[in-house]
């Protein structure tokens, strides 16, 4: 199948799945206010954080080789059964004796549905199916969108009724792979060549994964650490939401780029790559245009009264979003190529901005330090991984940011064309 129309594909049922996300975060934005909104989506982070290291990455591993056609899906599917279980019950213990967090039943939800959610959408993704598993995050979207209304403002039950509908996504996900892949399946242990082919890859996505993690959303803490407000916490927040809504395409075409890469990165692709980065940014300073126009009325029209402080950071943060718009084929193609390395040196440069910034940024100029701080990160690493590509390909470093006024048309409709 052409890439472009495994592109499509993914577009139109991941933007689905981010479609019905997004009217969640609005659903809680709007009920429960910019306080519930900030201090649940800062719990939330640190358990998006735990699932990052104890899913090792694996989700990787399961992709790369998925896409070389060298994973046995009965071993796959054992694997990642075991390694959830596994880690969820280790994770569960640390928590329960390690940490202060009083909501440890919520915590093993989030972790067992997640892992599960990770590992066999990576299965599916390796096989280039798209609808199963974003349809499934959708339906339970809906169901949870509707639950809303029904709990109004209790705070305890949106913890309830949030955390397992996580859970439930990842057993029906698991679930229909088993039944649609593993025809004749039955639980049994994979062989140890097949965990340390996984482990090795994985390991060093893991690095990359963590580095860009706290890269991505360190800032959560900072802010939550300097800010006695937790309504500015909800706004900054939710700031950083918005600007992942222009990560959405990027984020799929990479998914994309990712295994179709893997498979064989031909002379082709590589100058497509950097075809597709200049139509990213293009398209994403058209979509951005609206919100620098008229943000300061629709944040608070979309999300509530209490959202008014998101403007001013939104533009701060606004070349960073550029910038992640650009960089994100760039990713892609190191970890399909296996140099995920490139990236982690990126990621860890850019983090070491992020800390040494928002240290000193935070407590005088609120969010809106944390947005000029996030900003610069990206755009430094967005010009490393650049810098970096365009040397290993013999492609002109400068060539290969500008843009034309005649190249214009034709970035868009690369889009429409196959690679």
């Amino acid at each position: 199948m052409q890439l472009s129309n495994l592109i499509y594909k993914n577009i139109f049922w991941r933007g689905l799945n981010m479609a019905s996300v997004f009217v969640v975060n609005i659903l809680i934005a709007q009920v429960f206010g910019a306080a519930v909104y900030g201090e649940l989506y800062v719990f939330i982070n640190s358990l998006a954080f735990l699932v990052l290291v104890s899913s090792f990455c694996i989700d990787s591993g399961l992709i790369y080789f998925g896409a070389k056609n060298k994973l046995n899906d009965t071993e796959a599917i054992s694997f990642a059964l075991a390694w959830t279980i596994l880690i969820s019950i280790i994770a569960l213990m640390f928590i329960l004796f390690a940490t202060k967090w009083n909501n440890s039943f919520f915590c093993f939800l989030f972790l067992v549905g997640m892992l599960l959610i990770t590992f066999f959408s990576a299965l599916f993704t390796a096989k280039h199916h798209y609808y199963t598993q974003n349809i499934i995050i959708v339906l339970c979207n809906i169901l949870l969108s509707i639950a809303f209304f029904l709990i109004k403002k209790d705070i305890e039950k949106l913890y309830i009724v949030f955390f397992t509908a996580i859970f439930i996504q990842g057993i029906f996900i698991a679930l229909v792979y088993i039944i649609k892949y593993a025809k004749e399946f039955t639980v049994r242990f994979f062989s140890k060549e097949f965990f340390f082919k996984i482990i090795n890859y994985s390991g060093m996505a893991l690095l990359a994964n963590i580095t860009f993690f706290l890269v991505y959303r360190i800032d959560y803490w900072f802010v939550d650490y300097f800010i006695v407000d937790k309504v500015q916490l909800g706004n900054y927040i939710q700031v950083s939401k918005v600007g992942q809504l222009f990560f959405i395409i990027p984020s799929i075409l990479a998914s994309t780029i990712f295994a179709v890469t893997a498979q064989n990165a031909n002379a082709k692709i590589v100058l497509n790559i950097v075809k597709i980065s200049k139509a990213l940014l293009l398209l994403t300073i058209t979509m951005c245009v609206p919100l620098i126009i008229f943000g300061k009325w629709v944040f608070p029209f979309v999300f509530g009264n209490t959202f008014s402080s998101m403007y001013l950071p939104f533009l701060f943060l606004l070349p960073g979003i550029f910038a992640l718009a650009i960089q994100t084929p760039f990713s892609a193609y190191f970890a399909g190529k296996n140099r995920q390395h490139i990236s982690l040196y990126g990621n860890l440069f850019a983090l070491l901005i992020i800390c040494v910034g928002d240290f000193f940024m935070v407590p005088f100029l609120g969010i809106n330090g944390a947005s000029i701080m996030c900003s610069i990160a990206y755009i430094f690493f967005t010009l490393y991984l650049l810098y970096h590509f365009s040397k290993q390909n013999e492609i002109s470093f400068l060539n290969s940011l500008k843009i034309s006024w005649i190249e214009v048309k034709d970035l868009f409709s690369t889009l429409k064309n196959s690679l």
